[in-house]
């Protein structure tokens, strides 16, 4: 596997104007926005926020003692997103966490002055988010292209796509049977927190009818999908509060570089091949970072 086909870039930094005046104030609780794709009851979003405070504390800034964190969630509706984003902005945050890159789209529309830090997301470059990975210059930052990855190489490995965009929640059990209708041998997910959110229904459906489920995070095969490359959202989470901790302390978001996975997890669900009848090769389980039983 090559790795960096997979996932090009994690954590980054733009902005064009900096508010010195919040930077440099002192002795009151320095605001601070995150704006998450999940659920705030989601498995996954505690463990997650978890992650950043604890690293935000080691760096000396503690939650309701020299910051204020201001948690908002879409909840797998990318639609609330903009909204949400606004909130953050008329409470005049001095920096706000987008989580994905609808979560950034949204912060980069609300506000052109506003730090926005990204925990994970794909190419910054490609859409604009970026002038370069080194010197971002902007304020918020990047998309994955995968299925402009996924189009190119299928054909190279004799490989054809049934490509399923989803628009809203609705639409998943129409898309999930067509599947079963295009004769599909396998289902891949783009990691988007509509997706995420809908993870159970998606492994559950593959378990019921064999087909394996492969994903980019581990969130996807601990739910039930058979297989899963990518880097640890737990570990981005944490990366993210070194971010924080150099803005507050007066860093220039700007020059601050965008920065890519060094960490990355294979993760293989046997109890999910043994469900599906799917024999792992022993090479795969061998090279595994995780193999849930």
């Amino acid at each position: 596997m090559r790795r960096r086909k997979f996932v090009f870039l994690l954590v980054g930094t733009i902005a064009t104007l900096w508010l010195s005046a919040s930077a440099s104030a002192q002795g009151r609780l320095r605001l601070i926005g995150v704006l998450s794709g999940l659920a705030e009851d989601d498995p996954e979003t505690q463990p997650r926020i978890s992650a950043f405070v604890q690293a935000l504390n080691k760096s000396g800034w503690t939650d309701g003692k020299n910051i204020r964190l201001e948690k908002r969630f879409s909840a797998g509706n990318p639609a609330r997103l903009p909204a949400l984003a606004n909130e953050l902005v008329q409470m005049r945050c001095e920096i706000i966490i987008a989580e994905v890159a609808q979560a950034v789209d949204a912060a980069r529309n609300a506000t052109k002055t506003i730090p926005i830090v990204m925990t994970y997301v794909g190419d910054a470059l490609g859409p604009g988010y970026v002038a370069s990975l080194s010197h971002p210059g902007g304020n918020a930052s990047g998309h994955v292209f995968q299925r402009k990855e996924m189009n190119i190489a299928a054909p190279k490995l004799g490989i054809t796509l049934q490509q399923l965009p989803m628009k809203t929640a609705d639409e998943l059990d129409e898309d999930l049977q067509a599947t079963i209708e295009g004769q599909a041998q396998a289902i891949v997910t783009m990691e988007d927190p509509m997706v995420q959110s809908l993870r159970a229904r998606i492994t559950a459906f593959g378990i019921r009818n064999h087909l394996p489920v492969m994903g980019e995070f581990k969130t996807m095969t601990v739910a039930g999908g058979l297989i899963s490359y990518g880097p640890s959202q737990i570990a981005m989470w944490a990366h993210t509060a070194e971010y924080v901790d150099k803005i507050l302390r007066g860093a220039d978001p700007a020059d601050l570089p965008v920065e890519q996975p060094a960490k990355f997890e294979l993760v293989i669900n046997l109890k999910t091949a043994r469900a599906i009848g799917f024999a792992v090769p022993q090479a795969l389980l061998v090279g595994a970072d995780e193999v849930i039983e």
